[in-house]
């Protein structure tokens, strides 16, 4: 109740899952005092779902091009959250315009997609990997 309480009131919840109809209750009440809407609640069936376990909290970004994309760590899991529920469109459309041109030109650009390839973005903070873009000469 905490946790799914703490998400939806900041805003972090894009989807509450629920094993059983007290857990969804509890998670109507907290979105109700939150007074949003947009969180989707989902009953959880193991057999339905295929959700990778891993120590890697950017797993499913990692595997799109968006991980060539300086992203502030708010950014990176929430695409994340979107990528692993296949919802990758939603994932680009929370990136500013400076992020989405980076993305386009590092897809189009053979020059640009070796600087971009030279590091992973998703894997430094979101100031060094916007330096080492501008040093490495893709603003240029």
């Amino acid at each position: 109740g905490k946790l799914v309480h703490h998400a939806i009131s900041h805003d972090a919840a894009n989807t509450v899952y629920f094993h059983t109809n007290d857990q969804k209750a509890v998670a109507q009440i907290n979105m109700m005092n939150a007074r949003v809407s947009y969180t989707r609640l989902v009953q959880f069936d193991a057999a339905e779902h295929t959700f990778v376990k891993t120590v890697d909290r950017k797993h499913y970004l990692r595997n799109t091009i968006i991980k060539s994309v300086p992203l502030s760590p708010l950014q990176k899991a929430r695409a994340n959250a979107y990528i692993a529920q296949g919802q990758f469109h939603e994932a680009t459309r929370l990136l500013s315009p400076r992020q989405g041109l980076i993305l386009r030109l590092s897809q189009s650009n053979k020059s640009l997609t070796d600087i971009v390839h030279s590091f992973e973005p998703v894997d430094v903070n979101i100031q060094t990997a916007w330096f080492m873009l501008s040093d490495a000469g893709f603003f240029d």
